[in-house]
This record gives C-alpha cells, structure tokens and sequence, in this order.
C-alpha cells in the first residue's frame, strides 16, 4: 500500500496505524510462523505450478492448520494444493 504504483499508495506511518487498529480488534488472530513448506502433509507439491502461487499456499496451509480463514483478493489461489484446506478456510473477495 505504500508502493507508489499502488493506487491511492499512502505513507509508511499511516499503514501502520490501519495495522495496528485492524489487529487490535477481536476478529484478529496472530498465527506464529510455525509450518513448513516442505511439509508433505500439508502441501500437495505436485499441484504447485508456478512460484507465484507459494505465499498463498503458505498462508492457506498456516491458516488451515490454525484452525482460521485466509481472506484474499486473488481467485486463482488453488486450494487443493492444501491437503488439510476446506471450503471454509479460504475466503476469496
């Protein structure tokens, strides 16, 4: 969002504040950075086929073994690659 590129792009500092507010709600949930991307049993490595879709399969896979949704703008993330994914725990906007 501070990309210059990004529409409307705006300062570090105000990013900032917009995080902070949105992850002092309750509807947030800090997930540590505790699964692996080699882990076979959750990723299906087979049905990666581009390096563009690894961080979103990562946060598929982190969310879903967290028992939480990963919300996302983009409609080609290919949630089968996720073994343990359901419907539930991708939410596409």
């Amino acid at each position: 969002m501070s990309q210059p590129r990004y529409p409307n792009s705006l300062p570090v500092r105000a990013i900032v504040e917009r995080l902070r507010g949105a992850t002092s709600t309750s509807h947030h949930t800090f997930i540590p950075d505790n699964l692996s991307l080699l882990d076979s049993n959750f990723i299906e490595h087979t049905r990666l086929l581009s390096p563009n879709q690894l961080t979103d399969i990562y946060l598929l896979a982190l969310a879903t073994n967290n028992g939480c949704r990963f919300v996302t703008f983009d409609q080609a993330v290919p949630a089968a690659t996720v073994k343990i994914s359901r419907q539930e725990n991708l939410v596409v906007i």
